[in-house]
């Protein structure tokens, strides 16, 4: 499929010069490092089945597109493809819409709809034009790729194809950012952004490494398939490229228990653990569920989110996930503050508090800045990591962002070790120290 596809494309590959130009960045200390790294280029993969476009649906399972143009799913970034319904036809490129109907770009260039992985593709007015890839912008509005490398977007599906402003430069596929800025993968396999439609393209650092497909994670982290058909994952747009570990290799969100055991959330959705911070992680029982972050509640019961955004309560690590009250919102992050209030990130990037789990979220005042992980440090001063991968600072819910001095390093997660000290997930989903605000991270 792949090959069909450059083919296809081929009239327009080849006439941008343009996204040629990128310049690599200097390295700087792990976690988060930029430049060449031998690892990286090729994007050897981990994960088995091979894509050529992937997309997240609104439970947050991820959305693949076979090489066959078939559907696939996977329910975590490391788990195995599993086939969706064969109920016929065949794409070359998949969004989801904000209703949760799949968009699927057909072999003809037209767009058709799946109301949900059991039902058959449907074919949407055809006013002409045709595209090569697909997404769906903050407003709802269709935004794709015409067969030139161009944008193009369309108010809805019985609307035209409205070219965007050609500011030069090409792309063979594109996403959107939680900024609303757009996102795309040049002609040479590389990230550019696009600030708004009216905007020029600017190339991303490149850091080595090349993808045909990309999305993004509520919390920003890009998922770009390689040139091999595997899922590699970039925090933000300045750090390398990482392979997907396997289960017990890497986590993507830590915690620490009452007896000081280190809680690990994996690449496959499962809870790990960690007796001694230096020892390899260990597969708590896998009693069903999957969660995406987790936290220690003032009882020690465990507090996860799970992949639909709502909390879940496990009593121990022997016990099952119970569900708690859905009473609205959605949260991609939660910590649990002095009080016993509950803490959580929402889809919004913003804090919202929870005084029980019986409660409605609400919001804390907003003051600017937007975090993705939360955590709470031994004074009660609420710990935040930006949306850059930095440390910020909340004295309390009411105060402003403070940003810690930034000494090189990005992380994803955060919590803080009985000693004082901070406990990070770099970007490369391993874990580093810092033994304060003022000091520099130090892989484990």
């Amino acid at each position: 499929m792949k090959k069909n596809l450059l083919l296809a494309l081929s009239c327009f590959l080849a006439c941008s010069l343009f996204f040629m130009s990128c310049k690599k960045e200097t390295q700087k200390e792990l976690p988060g490092k930029t430049g060449s790294n031998d690892k990286v280029q090729g994007l050897n993969g981990i994960t088995n089945g091979a894509v050529i476009g992937v997309a997240i649906m609104k439970d947050g399972t991820m959305l693949g597109l076979g090489t066959d143009n078939q559907l696939y799913t996977q329910l975590s970034l490391n788990g195995p493809w599993v086939a969706a319904p064969n109920t016929g036809g065949a794409v070359i490129a998949i969004a989801i819409m904000q209703n949760g109907t799949i968009l699927g770009v057909g072999t003809d260039g037209q767009l058709y709809t799946r109301a949900n992985l059991s039902s058959a593709w449907a074919a949407t007015p055809n006013l002409g034009g045709a595209v090569v890839a697909v997404t769906i912008m903050q407003n709802g509005t269709i935004l794709g790729v015409g067969t030139d490398g161009q944008l193009y977007t369309k108010a809805n599906l019985s609307s035209a194809w409205v070219a965007a402003p050609n500011v030069g430069g090409a792309v063979i596929a594109v996403t959107i950012r939680h900024d609303g800025s757009i996102l795309g993968v040049g002609t040479d396999d590389q990230l550019y952004t696009r600030a708004n439609l009216s905007s020029a393209w600017v190339p991303a650092p490149n850091v080595g490494g090349a993808v045909i497909a990309v999305t993004t994670l509520q919390n920003g982290t890009i998922v770009g398939v390689g040139t091999d058909g595997q899922l590699y994952t970039r925090a933000n747009l300045g750090v390398l490229w990482q392979g997907i570990p396997a289960p017990g290799d890497g986590v993507m969100g830590v915690a620490v228990m009452q007896n000081g055991t280190v809680l690990g959330v994996g690449t496959d959705d499962q809870l790990y653990t960690r007796t001694v911070l230096t020892n390899p992680w260990s597969a708590a029982p896998n009693v069903g569920g999957d969660v995406i972050a987790a936290a220690i509640m003032q009882d020690g019961t465990i507090l996860g989110i799970g992949t639909d955004d709502q909390l879940y309560t496990r009593a121990n690590l022997s016990s099952a996930w119970a569900a708690t009250p859905n009473v609205g919102g959605a949260v991609i992050a939660v910590t649990v503050m002095q009080d016993g209030t509950i803490l959580g990130v929402g889809t919004d990037y913003q804090l919202y508090t929870r005084a029980t789990l019986s409660s409605a979220w609400a919001p804390t005042p907003s003051v600017g800045g937007e975090v993705i992980a939360i955590t709470i440090m031994q004074n009660g001063t609420i710990l935040g990591i930006g949306t850059d991968n930095q440390l910020y600072t909340r004295a309390t819910t009411a105060s402003a962002w403070v940003a810690a001095p930034n000494l090189g390093g990005d992380v994803i997660a955060v919590t803080v070790l009985p000693d004082g000290s901070i406990l990070g997930v770099g970007t490369d989903y391993q874990l580093y120290t810092k033994a304060n605000l003022n000091s520099a991270w130090v892989a484990v």
